[in-house]
């Protein structure tokens, strides 16, 4: 059986040499650290995708595409993941920017 101390670590009841049950300190760690995931990187393909998502021209660099999505169809995005994208690509704060919420990395 395992049970968290009061010191926040884990103990396993077990029989010594004579039978008698002590609780024992486990080998394990006692706490797991939830792990953070990093956001990827957005690659051209990403930029792209969304233009084709939102029916904006996917002519120029991805940095004009970023812009121009904004300009266009700031509005409309909201997904947090394709806000994420664009805002990789930004570089300079615009008042449309501004006005849809986009912050430029």
């Amino acid at each position: 059986m395992k049970k968290r101390g009061n010191d926040g670590m884990m103990y396993v009841s077990q029989a010594d040499k004579n039978g008698v049950y002590k609780w024992t300190v486990t080998k394990n760690k006692a706490t797991l650290k939830n792990k953070t995931t990093k956001a990827a990187k957005a690659t051209s393909k990403d930029i792209q995708m969304l233009a084709k998502k939102y029916m904006v021209s996917p002519s120029g660099s991805n940095k004009e595409l970023a812009h121009r999505l904004v300009e266009l169809r700031g509005a409309s995005v909201t997904n947090k993941k394709d806000k994420g994208i664009i805002e990789q690509f930004l570089k300079t704060s615009t008042p449309s920017t501004k006005r849809w919420g986009f912050v430029p990395a």
